[in-house]
């Protein structure tokens, strides 16, 4: 098997099922079905970057989000949109399409830069959910990338709970645990690694397969394909 670049939907899709891991982030077999949902996440994506890069207010149908512009173009810091991420294998920061990246990311919305700390935004247009570890992730592959941030202040806007997205919860991050945080991640992505070498990606149960899973050759889909090998 080639080797994996790794990414936070990679690595939480494993944590949902190896075999769905294997499936849409490993060997692709899976086509990409763009959902109206991701359409409209997309686009405020980049209509949000576009009011950074400009420092101008959202229109036409954007324009509800002017609340989320105003707050960043009052900032005297330095606006960062849409930063591309990547790390080598020894953690060391590379180009996002560097051929030997190893962990990459491209989920660093918006990051405002007050020198030696930084608030950082990542953009969410679905429902709320509690308990990722997306932030955590992004801030070590800022503190990669800039090595003058000693602390970051990271946040998810949730766009659709304008009063959430008001007064977003703060988590924070400092140079000084680094260490500590890589320890969430690496023990998965070497596990990650040793399924790919041994060609060992097994199925685990659990909510989404009956209704929502895409990988049909699967027995626990509720679509499942009899006469499929799987």
């Amino acid at each position: 098997m080639k080797p994996i670049i790794f990414s936070w939907s990679l690595i939480e899709q494993y944590q949902t099922c190896p075999n769905k891991c294997l499936h849409q982030n490993v060997i692709r077999d899976i086509p990409w079905v763009e959902t109206v949902e991701n359409k409209w996440g997309n686009e405020v994506h980049s209509e949000l970057e576009r009011c950074a890069r400009l420092r101008l207010l959202p229109e036409g149908r954007f324009a509800p989000l002017s609340y989320i512009a105003a707050a960043f173009l009052s900032s005297t810091g330095v606006l960062r949109p849409e930063v591309k991420l990547g790390v080598y294998r020894d953690l060391s920061p590379c180009d996002f399409y560097d051929p030997l990246v190893h962990i990459r990311g491209n989920n660093a919305d918006l990051i405002i830069d007050y020198g030696d700390w930084a608030l950082v935004w990542d953009y969410k247009t679905g429902k709320h959910k509690a308990g990722s570890k997306q932030l955590m992730l992004t801030a070590l592959m800022i503190f990669a990338k800039f090595p003058q941030l000693q602390k970051l202040i990271c946040s998810y806007i949730w766009i659709q709970n304008k009063d959430k997205a008001k007064n977003p919860d703060k988590e924070i991050y400092t140079r000084d645990r680094i260490e500590e945080y890589w320890e969430h991640f690496l023990p998965t992505i070497k596990e990650i690694e040793y399924c790919n070498e041994k060609d060992i990606w097994y199925k685990r149960q659990n909510g989404l397969c009956r209704n929502w899973c895409p990988v049909v050759s699967c027995e626990y889909n509720g679509h499942y394909r009899e006469g499929v090998k799987i």
